[in-house]
């Protein structure tokens, strides 16, 4: 197993926590994410938190935005993009500006939300196994 900093559940807790405060970087000040190795690695630690936050939420819209790569995703992608990166003022509202049934898009976000996780877990574990084989090799 990798060594990561934070075990799974954490790191989906701060996942949820990072999207629904997505729009407010003063409350991703703290999130469990950026503690994370896809964050950590690369900046030094006496690196303000804003300048942090700044980085976790680049990586979001990123990886929200690499949902759209793929036509069965480019849904996930618009119902993160409507929800949290340029939030509606409510899900109703959301889902109406995406032409979805309230019910359609409550699947789909959770959906998406889940795919999301993944992916970044995923890479997640891959920056730490780059870590570990640095730590092995002596780089």
């Amino acid at each position: 197993m990798y060594e990561t900093r934070l075990s799974r559940t954490n790191f989906e807790t701060g996942l949820a926590q990072a999207l629904r405060h997505y729009a407010r970087p003063d409350r991703l000040v703290g999130n469990p994410l950026l503690d994370s190795r896809l964050i950590s690695t690369g900046i030094s630690v006496d690196t303000d938190p804003l300048e942090q936050v700044a980085v976790l939420r680049s990586l979001l819209a990123q990886q929200v935005d690499a949902l759209a790569a793929a036509p069965k995703t480019v849904i996930y992608r618009d119902v993160l993009a409507a929800t949290y990166l340029c939030p509606a003022t409510s899900q109703p509202a959301a889902a109406r500006s995406l032409g979805l049934a309230y019910g359609s898009y409550r699947r789909y976000l959770t959906d998406a939300r889940k795919l999301l996780s993944a992916r970044l877990w995923m890479a997640e574990l891959d920056q730490s196994e780059r870590i570990l084989m640095q730590k092995v090799s002596g780089n």
